[in-house]
């Protein structure tokens, strides 16, 4: 299957997700920044960690795990970097940001 039909296929399983069951505002933004960088995240990797949804040391937790790590190093031909966190971080705050306007 071709990338973007791929990620168009996880997002849109991931809307359906959403209407069905009552997932905050923050997961939403994290699952979504993840299914769009092509990562592997479930609700339970999400949730392992006791660190704040959401936060920098979460993503950052997230972004350097075996799992996650080898799956960027895939995608993208490096490990992920401090800065790839700090940009999937702003990403999801944005993301988090927007939904909380409406």
């Amino acid at each position: 299957m071709e990338r973007s039909t791929h990620i168009t296929t996880q997002l849109t399983h991931w809307n359906d997700a959403m209407r069905h069951h009552n997932f905050c505002q923050v997961t939403n933004a994290v699952m979504k920044t993840f299914i769009t960088f092509n990562l592997p995240l479930n609700l339970s990797t999400l949730y392992d960690t006791a660190l704040p949804l959401g936060s920098r040391a979460h993503i950052e937790a997230l972004l350097f795990s075996p799992m996650i790590k080898q799956a960027w190093q895939a995608e993208y031909g490096f490990v992920p970097t401090h800065d790839d966190v700090t940009t999937l971080h702003d990403l999801i705050h944005c993301l988090y940001n927007g939904a909380s306007l409406k």
